[in-house]
C-alpha cells in the first residue's frame, strides 16, 4: 500500500489523510487552530511506485467537477436556489483581473477556481454558465456592448447573474431579472444599489453602471463557451522520493 508522509511546521495544525489508496489516490484535508494564519506543508513519497493525490480546503472538494458541484448544491435545491448558489460560489472563488492564458482555459471551472483564479468578465463568467450546465442548468452567456454576463433558465424565463461583478437586479416581480428586462428598465440598477455588496468598492458611477447594463445594441449570446472539454485533473503525482513544499496562507476562501 502505498502512503505519503506529510509534515508541517506548526504543531497546532495537522494533516488528515483519507487512504483511498484505490487507484493510488490519496485525499489530504487541513484542519487546526482558526488563529494561525499560515501553514508550510512537505508531503513526500517514499515508496517505489508513484502516488496520485490532491490537496482540497475542507468544505470544498475539487478533486473533480462532479465533487466540486455536489460541495455547492444539493439535489433537493430548486433550480433557483443552484443558480444562486453558483453565482455566489464563482463570485467568492474568483478574481477579476488578468489571466495567465489568453485562451478557453479560464472558462473551465476546475480551472478557474482551483488554479487560475483570475480573468475577465467572459472567462468568469463562462465558467458559472458552465458551472450551471454541469449542475443540469439550462444557461448561456450574454455579451453586452464592453461586458459579458452569464444567464440561466428556470421558471421559464431567462435570469442574468454576473459573476465577474458580484451582482444581479430583481424584476417587478422580484425574481433575478434577465438582461432583456434591465435594458427595458434601466432605472433598477441605481433602485437597487443598497443590495449589491460591492457598488461602492467597484468606485463606479450610477451612469456607467447603467451604460454597462442597459445596453441593447450589439448584444449577442455566444455559444463559444460551450466547446472546452471537461478534462481538468487536479492530481498531483510523486515519484519515488519526490517532495512537494509548499505554503498556505488562510484566506476567507479557505475558510469556507
Amino acid at each position: 500500500m502505498q502512503m505519503l508522509c506529510g509534515c508541517t511546521n506548526d504543531s497546532s495544525k495537522r494533516i488528515v489523510s483519507k487512504e483511498s489508496i484505490q487507484n493510488s489516490i490519496a485525499l489530504f484535508q487541513l484542519e487546526g487552530n482558526p488563529k494561525c494564519s499560515a501553514l508550510e506543508i512537505n508531503i513526500s513519497n517514499p515508496n517505489t511506485s508513484l502516488v496520485q493525490f490532491y490537496i482540497t480546503p475542507k468544505a470544498i472538494d475539487f478533486g473533480s467537477y462532479q465533487t466540486l458541484i455536489a460541495g455547492i448544491i444539493k439535489p433537493e435545491m430548486t433550480e433557483k436556489e443552484k443558480a444562486l448558489k453558483l453565482w455566489n460560489f464563482t463570485s467568492k472563488w474568483s478574481k477579476m483581473g488578468i489571466p495567465p492564458s489568453r485562451n478557453r482555459e479560464p472558462c473551465d471551472p476546475l480551472k478557474l477556481f482551483n488554479s487560475i483564479e483570475f480573468a475577465l468578465c467572459g472567462g468568469i463568467n463562462s465558467a458559472l454558465a458552465n458551472l450551471d450546465s454541469l449542475a443540469g442548468l439550462r444557461s448561456r452567456v450574454y455579451h453586452l456592448s464592453g461586458h459579458v454576463v452569464s444567464e440561466v433558465f428556470y421558471n421559464d424565463e431567462w435570469h442574468m447573474f454576473d459573476a465577474d461583478r458580484s451582482i444581479y437586479f430583481l424584476d417587478d416581480k422580484g425574481e433575478v431579472a434577465s438582461v432583456e428586462y434591465i435594458s427595458n428598465h434601466p432605472e433598477i440598477i441605481y433602485a437597487q444599489r443598497n443590495r449589491i455588496r460591492n457598488w461602492a468598492g467597484m468606485k463606479l458611477s450610477y451612469k456607467m453602471m447603467q451604460r454597462v447594463y442597459s445596453t441593447k445594441h450589439n448584444n449577442t449570446v455566444n455559444e463559444w463557451f460551450k466547446s472546452i472539454p471537461y478534462t481538468c485533473s487536479n492530481k498531483l503525482v510523486l515519484n519515488k522520493g519526490d517532495v512537494i513544499n509548499f505554503k498556505v496562507s488562510k484566506t476567507s476562501k479557505w475558510e469556507q
